[in-house]
């Protein structure tokens, strides 16, 4: 959340950026306290008098639909399917959007800017993007030691079941330090892992360094600018150098047909593992929107199916440590 708001309001200049709190528990006081905080922003948001109000397709949320609704927002514009159904809060859109389903998720959100705007140029939009990134970053001042560098993510937010075991990353890192002559940097979000595993013989290695919670996202934009190869779980910052076209390796619990599908597709600098897998998250996500326990445990065993030495292998095919 916190490279969220920074990037949408630091680098894409928005006006404001506030993150939409859940209801985590049904508890008397939590509920009591999440509606109190509910009306309130919603009390805050009345008042600034919107004209139009867009709700994404990353999420179909009821409360989401009911702040759109209640905005007093003449034109409230959002997708009228969700994952190849009718979406069951589309009464409180003026603006339905259809989009082929048999295009990728993110063409949804392409459909809504059309809706205002019938002569949006995707590549341009995308192009201009990547400009705006490239030119906001800013030196991370880390002194390497070699002209290579791996960079590595081993977070996954706030969705724990999505994280590859840092210990695995470890195995990994130890032989990339042993193997090759680079630099290994560790970038991740505050406990999304336990440095105290990391060994001495690791931490005291002069070309490795663990940055988590050291930079803000101008620096990580300049890292990755200069990073001869990353690693990481699916997350925000592994989308990031997706979209800078940096070469990757990413571990998805699912990755390979209309859901889960990266709109950068799986080639020879954006290698996706596990590989030759059926995309049985993307199946259970398309038949139960809630994300529920089971599909966790899904995400969970197929991110747990990758070994050490399949990425192992993809560093040493990839031949860009060298």
């Amino acid at each position: 959340m916190k490279h969220n708001k920074f990037l949408l309001e630091e680098i894409f200049k928005f006006d404001n950026t506030i993150n939409l709190q859940r209801l985590r528990s049904f508890s008397p006081f939590a509920a009591f306290s999440y509606f109190k905080y509910f009306f309130s922003l919603l009390k805050t948001i009345r008042r600034q008098k919107f004209d139009i109000v867009i709700t994404t397709v990353e999420a179909c949320l009821p409360d989401q639909y009911l702040l759109t609704y209640l905005s007093n927002a003449q034109q409230r514009i959002g997708p009228k399917y969700w994952r190849g159904t009718k979406n069951i809060y589309r009464f409180a859109l003026t603006n339905q959007v259809t989009t082929s389903f048999e295009e990728h998720i993110i063409n949804f959100h392409f459909d809504i800017v059309r809706s205002l705007n019938s002569n949006f140029d995707v590549d341009h939009y995308l192009n201009k993007t990547k400009e705006a990134l490239i030119k906001s970053a800013e030196p991370s001042n880390i002194k390497l030691v070699t002209n290579k560098l791996l960079i590595v993510l081993p977070g996954s937010g706030s969705q724990p079941y999505k994280r590859w075991p840092f210990k695995n990353y470890l195995d990994v890192i130890n032989n990339a330090l042993e193997n090759y002559n680079c630099d290994i940097a560790v970038i991740s979000g505050h406990g999304e892992y336990d440095s105290r595993i990391i060994t001495d013989k690791i931490m005291n290695n002069p070309r490795f360094h663990n940055l988590s919670d050291s930079l803000n996202l101008r620096q990580v934009i300049d890292l990755f600018l200069n990073a001869n190869l990353i690693i990481a779980n699916d997350n925000g910052l592994l989308h990031l150098a997706e979209f800078l076209d940096k070469p990757t390796i990413g571990l998805y619990p699912g990755n390979w047909t209309h859901v889960s599908k990266r709109y950068f597709d799986n080639d020879a600098k954006h290698i996706v593992l596990p590989k030759n897998q059926k995309d049985f998250l993307s199946e259970k996500l398309m038949k139960n929107i809630r994300r529920g326990k089971k599909v966790q445990e899904l995400c969970a065993k197929v991110i747990n199916s990758i070994t050490v030495w399949d990425v192992i292998n993809e560093i040493n095919n990839s031949a860009l440590l060298n």
